[in-house]
């Protein structure tokens, strides 16, 4: 093959693992907004509902769900909008891309899973957006490369970098 065309070649591989990195940087701005939908709903209804006698929202377990679900918000929203910042000045973001996407959507997952719990059995129904969200977030956990996909070519890059 000549030179021409193995640069070609070379080209069309860094383009399209580009494009794989921006599908997986996608995926972690899609958690953000379930995320984040799911600390609403759940904040406002740990106000509205009372159970003997006092708001949800007094309760120690309900605030440090939504305490974990803001903090890891915030975490994840650091790694994508860093993994897109340094995609968009053409770095090379591989495995930072695959430690967005994981932590991004386990993140989403965790926070569908705890607005559910906040909300009770109401959340199991058609009724909110809430198990859409979950459901919808569980599959997220398994396109574009599924979370132990990740975390093995997140422990290869450790094994290389700190081994």
């Amino acid at each position: 093959m000549c030179a021409c065309r193995r640069a070609t070649a070379s080209a069309r591989k860094a383009k399209g693992c580009a494009s794989v990195n921006i599908g997986r940087v996608k995926h972690g701005a899609r958690a953000l907004g379930v995320a984040e939908r799911c600390i609403e709903m759940a904040a406002s209804y740990a106000k509205q509902r009372s159970t003997f006698g006092r708001p949800l929202a007094d309760r120690q377990a309900v605030q440090w769900m939504l305490a974990d679900m803001f903090i890891e918000l915030q975490a994840a929203r650091l790694l994508v909008y860093q993994t897109a910042t340094r995609l968009d000045q053409g770095e090379e973001a591989r495995e930072q891309a695959y430690v967005a996407k994981y932590y991004a959507d386990e993140m989403a997952f965790k926070a569908a899973d705890q607005c559910m719990q906040i909300h009770g059995g109401i959340a199991l129904t058609t009724d909110l957006p809430i198990e859409k969200m979950w459901r919808q977030q569980r599959s997220y956990r398994i396109t574009e490369g599924a979370s132990e996909v990740m975390k093995m070519v997140i422990a290869r890059h450790v094994l290389k970098a700190y081994g």
